[in-house]
């Protein structure tokens, strides 16, 4: 659920009341801040079909978020999953990647705080999958930023699946973006091969502790320059104003 963050939450008295009235006056035009979850792709209405793709929900009014795409891989039939056989083996191949873009709308920011994702790994001898999380702020040209690894060792017990696993990945080194970051999940098999892939299967018999993915951060307005003039303004006349009556 999102929230508007309460920036101020102790109530004026007496002796502040100018202060007040001019925090007041400075609020409304400096900050406009969303905060907590700002988009999600829900993987667990995904059905037994072979879909290559997922529309965002739950989309914060002042972005833009693509479908969550699988490229360069097949997907692998299993509802509330986003799974497939086409790993690569032993290191990263940037084709195959699951991928999707987030854009604020004009005139405003995004600050990044985390991505929370759920993953799973049929278990067989050595079967290790290891995951990266990637961002970038041109496409992948020449920007970069690798955020987060992680490796999935399944548990060596009966049955074949051991349930997903929660990831919650601090992604706050993207710091404040005004332009659009596109974020990939890259993974690679050091064992068996099979299937496994994003995954919330909570909702079935599986033992699954597994998630949607789940953007977190906070989106702000940016002031234009006629209203930081005319904040300005009013803040200096109730300033003015105080010291008189002081």
């Amino acid at each position: 659920m999102t929230t508007i963050c309460n920036l101020n939450q102790r109530q004026g008295t007496r002796r502040n009341l100018h202060s007040s009235l001019l925090w007041a006056a400075v609020t409304p035009l400096w900050w406009s801040t969303l905060c907590a979850q700002i988009v999600e792709y829900p993987i667990h209405t995904l059905a037994s079909s072979t879909p290559t793709s997922l529309a965002a929900i739950n989309v914060n009014a002042n972005i833009v978020a693509s479908s969550l795409s699988m490229n360069g891989m097949a997907r692998y039939g299993w509802s509330e999953s986003m799974s497939t056989f086409g790993f690569p083996s032993g290191a990263v191949d940037t084709s195959k990647n699951y991928e999707f873009t987030i854009t604020p709308n004009s005139g405003y920011t995004i600050t990044y705080s985390t991505l929370t994702y759920g993953i799973w790994k049929i278990n067989a001898p050595g079967a290790i999958l290891n995951w990266e999380l990637h961002a970038s702020t041109d496409g992948f040209a020449t920007s970069d930023i690798t955020l987060d690894t992680y490796s999935l060792i399944p548990l060596p017990v009966a049955p074949a699946d051991p349930g997903d696993v929660t990831v919650n990945s601090d992604i706050s080194a993207l710091g404040t973006q005004s332009g659009t970051v596109t974020f990939r999940f890259y993974a690679y098999d050091t064992g068996s091969g099979g299937p496994g892939g994003l995954s919330n299967r909570g909702g079935t018999s599986w033992t699954a502790n597994g998630s949607d993915v789940l953007l977190g951060g906070s989106v702000s307005a940016v002031p234009e320059v006629e209203s930081i003039a005319l904040v300005s303004g009013a803040a200096l006349m109730v300033f003015a104003a105080y010291r008189r009556r002081g």
